[in-house]
């Protein structure tokens, strides 16, 4: 490509990648499961809870604990790595592995990818997460040997329900990201 034609192109405004910062702990897990959506495709499934479903249940239910912890967890990482830039802000992710997949090799490792592909999701894409406060990866696909799941397998399957999260969340508050490119 000639310099000329490089200098055409227009320059998008680059935000800084969210940050992917682990849910802990069995109480935010099941709270994200009772107030987060959920995406499944292709033998992968998702929970995940929008940054306004967040602060409508933290008023509905001042007393759960568990969304105060995700709350504060969220707010806590958000401050600290943006400096209190509103644009971006942590993503809280939990993986999980059924038990059923045996044995423990197998579960770690697919939650090893479920984790890889997320953040890769999120370097690449990062400005579709960006409703999105905390999410739960689990994996259903139990291949026979661990060496048979690979991240390419994987990384697609997280990277598309990203893309249908972000369409639900634009569906529901009438934006998108094409909107916003064209600005």
């Amino acid at each position: 490509m000639p310099d000329s034609a490089l200098e055409q192109l227009p320059l998008r405004p680059v935000s800084p990648p969210r940050a992917v910062v682990p849910l802990k702990g069995f109480q935010a897990f099941d709270a994200v499961f009772r107030h987060g959506a959920r995406f499944a495709y292709r033998g992968v499934t998702a929970f995940v809870l929008f940054d306004d479903v967040l602060a409508k249940a933290q008023k509905s239910s001042p007393d759960d604990h568990a969304l105060q912890h995700i709350s504060a967890n969220y707010q806590q990482h958000s401050s600290v790595i943006t400096g209190n830039d509103t644009l971006s802000h942590a993503l809280l992710v939990g993986v999980s592995a059924k038990r059923r997949t045996r044995p423990a090799v197998m579960r770690n490792r697919i939650k090893r990818l479920l984790r890889t592909s997320i953040h890769q999701t999120i370097q690449r894409e990062g400005q579709l997460s960006r409703g999105i406060a905390a999410m739960v990866l689990i994996c259903n696909i139990i291949p026979e040997k661990p060496s048979l799941l690979v991240l390419d397998e994987i990384a697609p399957l997280v990277g598309r329900i990203v893309q249908n999260a972000d369409k639900y969340y634009s569906s529901r508050h009438g934006n998108s990201n094409a909107a916003k490119e064209k600005l």
